[in-house]
C-alpha cells in the first residue's frame, strides 16, 4: 500500500565537506586499533587523524569510528525497524496521518512515513506478523493476545489507529505490544556514496549515508530525510562496513545446538542473540561495549558455513558486565574450531575479569567455522558469554 506524508525531523542541519570529531578510536580491517585526538574525511574519501597514527587512512580500509558507550535504554522505549534495516529506538510522539512519530536521544523526533516501516514494538524488534496472517494487510497485537487486521495510519503517543473490519479504531499505546506494516510494494531506493550504520547512544542504528564530520556533530543522508545532523555526544560509533570484512553477528548459523546444565534443549532459558546479550542487553565484558557480536549462554555450539574467501577472524571473549548484579557471576570456557580442527580455546572467563582478545584466527579459505561456549567450574550460572566485534576479514 502506498502512503504519503511530509517528512519532518527536528535535527537537521547542512552537509559539512572537510570537518573534525574530536576525541575517536578506529579500527582498521588489517587489525588496527588506536586512538586519535580527531578525525575528519574529505572529497578524497581519506579518513585524517590527528594525534593518532598514521595522519590519513582510506575510509575503504576503515572498520569503525568509535565514539562512546552504549547509554542505559530508556524505560517504555520501542524499537521500530525501517524497510532499509534501520532499528530506531524511542518514546512515541504525537502522530499525525500516515505516519509513525518517534522521539529518540539521538536524532529528536523523527516523523517517518509509514511506507518505510516495517515493525514498531516494545523491545525487541518483531518481523512478519505470524502464520496464516493476511500478508496485504496491516497487523495490530494486543496486550492480551488479540490481532487486529487492516490498515494502520497512524502510530504515536496518542495511538494507534487502524482501519479494518471493525471500522476505524484507536487503540491506547499501553493496550499495544507490537505493530506490523505490510508492504506490497518495492521499498524506494535509495543510493549511498559512504554506505554507513550510525550507531546511538540511545540504542538506534540507522543505516545513513555518510556525509560529513566535525569535532560536534556527524552529517548524515537517511532514507527519510535528505539533511540528520547528529551530536557526538548521542554517538557509540560508526560503521563504515569494510567491503573487506564481515561481522560474523550478520551471518546466520547452519545449525545451532543449546544444551543446558540440567535438562534437555528444550528448556534452554537464553536462547543466543545477535548485537545483544542473552537478555538483551548491551553487549558489556569487562568494562569493554562492542556494538557488534553475540550473545551466548553455556552451553551453545554455533556452526557457520564459510565461502573460502575469509583470510582470519578477530574477536573478543568475556562474560557479560550484567551478571555483577547476580550471586553468581559465572564461568565459561569459548572455542573456535576450523574446518573440524581446534584453533583457539579460551582460559576460563569469569564474570567481572578482563575481556581477552582472541589472537587472529586463521581461515585460510576455510568452509566451516564453529564458536562453542561451554560450562567451565560453576555448573551454568551466570553463564553469559559475549563474543565481541567478530569480524571475518577477506582476501
Amino acid at each position: 500500500m502506498l502512503r504519503t506524508c511530509l517528512i519532518a525531523l527536528l535535527c537537521l542541519g547542512s552537509s559539512v565537506a572537510e570537518s573534525a570529531v574530536a576525541g575517536v578510536t578506529i579500527r582498521t580491517v588489517d587489525g588496527r586499533r588506536w586512538s586519535a585526538d580527531a578525525a575528519g574525511i574529505d572529497a578524497g574519501d581519506t579518513l585524517r587523524l590527528t594525534g593518532g597514527e598514521p595522519a590519513t587512512v582510506p575510509l575503504a580500509e576503515v572498520v569503525s569510528i568509535e565514539f562512546g558507550a552504549v547509554g542505559a535504554r530508556a524505560e517504555g522505549a520501542w524499537d521500530v525497524v525501517l524497510v532499509d534495516g534501520s532499528r530506531l529506538v524511542g518514546a512515541l510522539a504525537a502522530a499525525d496521518e500516515d505516519e509513525l512519530a518517534l522521539e529518540t536521544t539521538e536524532f529528536g523526533v523523527l516523523r517517518l512515513p509509514l511506507d518505510l516501516v516495517t515493525s514498531a514494538s516494545r523491545g525487541t524488534p518483531v518481523g512478519a506478523a505470524g502464520a496464516g496472517a493476511d500478508p496485504e494487510l496491516d497487523h495490530v497485537t494486543r496486550k492480551s493476545g488479540d490481532t487486529l487486521s487492516g490498515t494502520v495510519t497512524s502510530i504515536g503517543a496518542d495511538g494507534v489507529r487502524i482501519d479494518g473490519d471493525l471500522g476505524a479504531v484507536t487503540l491506547a499505546v499501553d493496550d499495544v505490544e507490537r505493530v506490523v506494516v505490510a508492504h506490497v510494494d518495492a521499498a524506494p531506493e535509495f543510493a549511498k556514496k559512504r554506505a554507513v550504520v550510525v550507531v546511538g547512544a540511545g540504542g538506534s542504528e540507522l543505516r545513513a549515508d555518510l556525509v560529513g564530520l566535525d569535532r560536534s556533530r556527524v552529517e548524515l543522508a537517511a532514507m527519510f530525510a535528505p539533511a540528520v545532523t547528529v551530536g557526538v555526544e548521542h554517538l557509540v560509533a560508526l560503521r563504515l562496513g569494510s567491503a573487506r570484512a564481515e561481522y560474523l553477528s550478520d551471518l546466520t548459523p547452519t545449525d545451532v545446538v543449546q544444551t543446558p546444565y540440567f535438562g534437555g534443549g528444550d528448556d534452554f532459558l537464553f536462547p543466543w542473540q545477535r548485537d545483544r546479550s542473552v537478555t538483551g542487553g548491551p553487549l558489556v565484558a569487562g568494562g569493554r561495549t562492542f556494538t557488534k557480536g553475540l550473545g551466548l549462554h553455556a552451553r551453545t555450539k554455533l556452526t557457520y558455513a564459510l565461502d573460502g574467501g575469509f583470510t582470519r577472524l578477530e574477536a573478543v571473549v568475556g562474560v557479560a558486565d550484567e551478571v555483577l548484579a547476580l550471586d553468581a557471576k559465572g564461568s565459561v570456557e569459548v572455542r573456535f574450531l576450523v574446518d573440524g580442527t581446534l584453533r583457539w580455546t579460551s582460559p576460563i572467563l569469569r564474570g567481572g575479569e578482563a575481556a581477552v582478545d582472541v589472537p587472529a584466527i586463521a581461515l585460510d579459505g576455510a568452509r566451516e567455522l564453529v564458536v562453542e561456549v561451554d560450562f567451565a567450574d560453576r555448573a551454568d550460572a551466570g553463564d553469559r558469554a559475549i563474543i565481541g566485534d567478530a569480524l571475518l576479514v577477506k582476501k
